[in-house]
């Protein structure tokens, strides 16, 4: 070939290469559908999702032009096959999208693309806040029960101390109940005042169970309580698992597949028959909202976009998952070269990298509704709702302790009560009361008591205060 030519040659190949490159028309969905396909309404240009990306990437690796065609006819979704076959049979495209399992015997099929299986979606309500949330860490049960060791507590000091004096009456027994039961009590909230001063020597050993008891119970709730107080307020409704769906009433947006569905459930509600398929999201949606249907079927593609999406109002269960199925393209039988070239490029696009990144990128996997800031706000803050049964026990409490003084106060303020009193305020301060003779083995037996009762304190502030500077050498002197 003469140098003149083999430039003009060279230079004229790019041109030739391109017009000698096959376009491949691929039968698309005619609206924007996430996470299959995203179409600009206005010039009708697909700009993006899985099947876009995807087709994009085998024109590329196969060597042909892509072209997307959108399928008009209104029956293309519920009738994937049929009207994708007639679309080929037409010519109108060269590769058509059939999410089907079964294949055609007068057409060429791809390996799948994708492989995806049926899901549920149910509604989620926010669950109001309950005032009595610092009590749910326990059960109802356990609660009984602590209350049981409380009471059982008290009977043990009780019985110590009768055993230990040795000759208390039933009647001693029984007045020393209500204090004994204050001190169990509060030795379960934390306190132990009365083991310092007013424990016997053999009552330690019950004391060794009692902090026990304390210690497993208070740090057990404690560990639960924050997370029964920050925990997100909302409840899932409708069937948890499979054995649930068997028994729940279910949407579907697509009719054709109704009749599969229904072996899985108790009944199917399907959209009236002359409604458009972008209609059906928002029918079947204000269906679950208003509990005509339990839950919504749908393949775990579109759930997984749709759930992200409504995270208020609705939770994907991944519990349940049945009826696989695979995406695939259909081909003419006649093309044979185009089906060898198409179906290679599949299997080396599916063995990259790049192929999971597409699905993490469209598809959105791995991305939950707590990764969208879904419940964060509620997990960070407690409202004084939440807290509420805290002060409503403070103050009733108080109340309770002021009521119980006045009606005391009211019973002890009669003739009888006041003449008692000032007999006791006389004995107290030794004086004579007009015409009764001077009472000195009870003023006797009180002085002593009081002596006894100072000694005992002082004792137990030197006893203090050694625990603190004993290592100053101080000394303390008992007054006598």
């Amino acid at each position: 070939m003469p140098p003149s030519l083999r430039l003009l040659w060279l230079a004229l190949w790019p041109a030739v290469s391109q017009a000698a490159r096959r376009r491949v028309r691929f039968g698309m969905i005619p609206f924007s559908m996430p996470p299959w396909s995203e179409r600009d309404p206005q010039t009708g240009e697909y700009e993006g999702g899985f099947f876009v990306d995807f087709f994009r990437e085998v024109g590329y690796e196969a060597g042909f032009d892509v072209e997307f065609v959108a399928i008009t006819n209104p029956h293309y979704l519920d009738d994937f096959r049929g009207v994708t076959c007639k679309a080929l049979d037409a010519g109108q495209i060269d590769l058509g999208w059939d999410p089907n399992t079964t294949a055609d015997p007068g057409y060429l099929h791809t390996q799948p693309i994708v492989s995806f299986t049926n899901v549920v979606l149910t509604k989620r309500t926010h669950s109001p806040v309950s005032l009595w949330n610092i009590f749910l860490p326990f059960r109802f049960e356990l609660w009984m029960t602590i209350a049981a060791c409380i009471l059982y507590g008290a009977v043990v000091l009780v019985l110590l101390k009768a055993i230990h004096e040795g000759d208390s009456s039933v009647w001693d027994c029984l007045r020393m109940c209500p204090s004994r039961l204050y001190y169990s009590a509060a030795a379960m909230l934390g306190g132990d005042d009365y083991d310092e001063y007013h424990n016997l020597p053999l009552g330690r050993l019950y004391r060794l169970g009692l902090l026990f008891l304390v210690l497993v119970s208070g740090a057990t709730y404690t560990a639960n309580l924050a997370a029964f107080l920050t925990k997100p307020n909302f409840e899932v409704h409708g069937p948890k698992t499979m054995e649930d769906l068997k028994h729940a009433t279910v949407c579907t947006r697509y009719p054709t597949y109704a009749s599969r569905i229904r072996r899985f459930v108790r009944e199917v509600v399907e959209p009236p028959l002359n409604m458009s398929f972008p209609d059906r999201q928002p029918w079947a949606q204000e269906k679950l909202q208003n509990g005509e249907c339990e839950a919504i079927v749908e393949v775990t593609p579109n759930a997984k976009m749709e759930s992200l999406e409504f995270c208020e109002t609705m939770h994907l269960n991944r519990d349940i998952s049945f009826m696989q199925t695979f995406d695939l393209f259909k081909l003419r039988r006649n093309e044979t070269k185009l089906w060898l070239s198409t179906s290679k490029a599949i299997e080396t696009i599916m063995a990259r990298p790049s192929y999971t990144q597409m699905l993490h990128r469209n598809m959105r996997f791995g991305t939950s509704c707590s990764d969208t800031g879904f419940g964060q706000s509620d997990m960070q803050k407690i409202t004084i709702k939440e807290m509420g049964a805290v002060f409503i026990v403070f103050f009733a409490c108080g109340l309770l302790a002021i009521a119980l003084s006045m009606v005391l106060r009211f019973c002890k303020s009669g003739p009888e009560h006041d003449e008692e009193a000032r007999q006791v305020e006389a004995v107290l301060t030794f004086e004579q009361l007009p015409g009764e003779e001077p009472n000195t083995e009870l003023q006797n037996s009180l002085l002593l008591s009081r002596k006894l009762d100072r000694v005992l304190e002082e004792l137990r502030l030197l006893r203090h205060a050694s625990s603190r500077s004993g290592h100053d050498g101080s000394v303390a002197i008992l007054s006598p």
